[in-house]
């Protein structure tokens, strides 16, 4: 029996001999977790574009594996604001970046993803991720690191959760 939900419609299902020569496979960046042993490709990209920063991190052709919740805590680790433009960001800033990106990533995988409302794993955990957000989710709650209410803005048709303070 195979049984596929798929409630927010992302999902599909298909037969290929090699995965690796799928071209959905091949069309996407490096993993989000190799973002240090990538950072140099990584600053190619955003270098040669003016799209806000966290528009590039959830572009899967550019790093791979990077969704809203984490681009948002991601971007608030590095202390860089989601809608700064790719094309400014600093040797420093891009060093910071690749870090949080393999941090939070790590931290989301060790704590089984994140459970907003009703996901699952197939062994039935659900994710804890959720339990350690400093941003996401988190509009007008107080920043962890300065105090100041946390904003959300809509961005490119997706929420984006930051401080206004800590990510100038």
């Amino acid at each position: 029996m195979l049984i596929f939900s798929d409630a927010r419609c992302f999902g599909r299902l298909e037969l290929c001999s090699d995965f690796r020569k799928h071209r959905a496979i091949k069309a996407l960046g490096p993993d989000g977790l190799d973002a240090v042993r990538n950072r140099n490709r990584f600053m190619f990209y955003c270098e040669r574009r003016k799209r806000p920063i966290k528009q590039m991190l959830l572009d899967q052709s550019v790093i791979a594996g990077i969704g809203n919740i984490y681009a948002s805590e991601i971007l608030f680790q590095a202390g860089i604001s989601p809608f700064s433009p790719s094309c400014e960001l600093s040797l420093k800033q891009h060093e910071k970046l690749a870090q949080a990106m393999v941090d939070i990533l790590s931290l989301a995988i060790e704590k089984n993803g994140t459970s907003i409302s009703d996901y699952k794993r197939v062994d039935d955990k659900t994710g804890e991720f959720q339990d350690f957000l400093k941003v996401y989710g988190k509009e007008k709650e107080s920043c962890q690191r300065c105090g100041n209410p946390i904003q959300r803005r809509v961005q490119n048709q997706r929420s984006s959760f930051f401080c206004a303070n800590c990510q100038c």
